[in-house]
């Protein structure tokens, strides 16, 4: 099972990284520029420049629990995008949601969930990883969890 679940994350990361190109080419980090981005405390001055009271302030970042927050990207966009690409892509404390994103991977139920916002997504570019997660048991979701 172990093996399995290595796979599919090294199919995911694969994936991921073949849409980067369309990502900021084709696509615009779209992603990075509509909707909310959730994420713990410690990623919150990476993705806010460590400028977290003037976003506050603008009410485009919500502490939403403790050590939680939620940052409304259709206002400006995420703050560390730049020329459509993420000048926190590198960083170790870059939140846990950006990491996987369009492909989140549940290996305790063996589902994959693709991200309906997702252009590549909706333009069936992963269309090869979906076959290959398939092949190794999982289901593919592309809906909203909710």
């Amino acid at each position: 099972m172990e093996n399995i679940q290595i796979n599919i994350n090294k199919i995911a990361n694969s994936a991921r990284d073949s849409i980067g190109v369309f990502c900021f080419t084709e696509c615009g980090a779209y992603c990075c520029r509509k909707g909310a981005l959730s994420f713990g405390d410690k990623s919150v001055d990476l993705v806010t420049d460590n400028n977290s009271e003037k976003f506050i302030r603008s009410e485009e970042l919500k502490e939403i629990g403790p050590n939680e927050y939620l940052f409304d990207l259709s206002v400006n966009g995420c703050p560390r995008l730049d020329d459509n690409k993420c000048s926190a892509h590198k960083s170790n404390l870059r939140p846990d949601c950006c990491k996987d994103f369009p492909i989140f991977i549940d290996h305790k139920n063996k589902k994959v969930r693709l991200s309906p916002r997702c252009l590549a997504v909706k333009k069936m570019l992963l269309y090869s990883f979906e076959k290959e997660v398939i092949s190794l048991g999982y289901s593919i979701n592309t809906c909203n969890p909710d």
